[in-house]
């Protein structure tokens, strides 16, 4: 087992723990599988007991069913890859942990399709081609959700380590699927850029993107798509690529440039978009792209 300094508090779950946030208690993976509630001092006297005893009485539903309502209530603060890297950091290489990870997804992903007979019929190379697809999205939302609420909690050099872990894991996911689509994932030069987006204008602000680690050289898009749906828009009012107004006189966005170049599916933008609009909330690394159009 090797030696590592990171993520010691969360792992070994000590009471009487004072976060960086100010907040006092410890996380807990109740379920054991990957998703971290975070358990306050003020809950109750249990709180500060041995783990193994808490665990012991969770399961013990006749026990104690009060108490167990009390942990299925708490909040998950966070879920996914980033606690499955916590959990293993120390024990496992990180490309052992991906691969991990991404055969329990897949194997997830593909009982929940087995149905799709549409899907089934096609090969074993595009079967697998669409899940990644699917979970470069649904993977960079939790990475963003589970950052925005873990992060609090976590000092400045292990907030670092898990957005490269974070990161690296939507290249690894970029890599698998470039191996299955060899001849749909060419990195595209000026000349196949789309005509909009296809000046020193664009190219400029995409340099800074790729700097701030929004995308990659390969021009694959790192963040989720509410990241890209903000991108999209404010590229799109910076180049004044869509000459048309809506009725309140604001400038229409052109989204299709990006969906073609970033290969994403028709209206997901617009969407996204409305999602955050509708919400109020913005993602939670949106001050990325205000510097990309500074």
């Amino acid at each position: 087992m090797k030696e590592n300094k990171y993520f010691r508090v969360i792992r070994t779950a000590k009471p009487g723990t004072n976060w960086p946030n100010g907040v006092d208690g410890r996380f807990i993976d109740i379920d054991d599988d990957g998703r971290y509630r975070f358990v306050p001092s003020t809950i109750g006297e249990w709180w500060d007991q041995d783990l193994s005893v808490i665990t012991a009485r969770f399961y013990d539903l006749k026990e104690d069913e009060q108490y167990t309502s009390i942990i299925r209530k708490l909040p998950v603060v966070a879920w996914g890859l980033l606690p499955q890297y916590i959990r293993w950091e120390a024990e496992k290489d990180l490309k052992v942990i991906y691969s991990e990870y991404y055969g329990r997804c897949f194997e997830v992903w593909k009982s929940n399709v087995r149905y799709d007979i549409e899907l089934m019929r096609k090969s074993a190379n595009e079967i697998e081609a669409a899940f990644i697809r699917v979970m470069i999205e649904e993977e960079s939302n939790r990475i963003a959700e589970s950052s925005k609420r873990l992060f609090p909690y976590l000092p400045e050099d292990e907030q670092r380590i898990l957005k490269q872990v974070g990161d690296g894991f939507i290249v690894y996911l970029q890599d698998r699927l470039k191996e299955l689509e060899p001849n749909q994932n060419q990195s595209p030069s000026v000349h196949q850029l789309p005509d909009q987006l296809n000046t020193d204008e664009a190219r400029r602000y995409f340099r800074k993107a790729i700097d701030l680690g929004l995308m990659s050289e390969e021009y694959k898009w790192l963040k989720g798509l509410q990241m890209l749906a903000c991108f999209a828009r404010d590229m799109s009012l910076k180049l004044n690529m869509n000459k048309a107004t809506n009725c309140d006189g604001t400038k229409r966005i052109s989204w299709k440039p990006f969906e073609n170049l970033f290969e994403v599916e028709q209206g997901k933008l617009r969407l996204n978009y409305n999602d955050i609009q509708k919400t109020g909330q913005n993602p939670s690394e949106i001050g990325l792209i205000d510097k990309v159009f500074e």
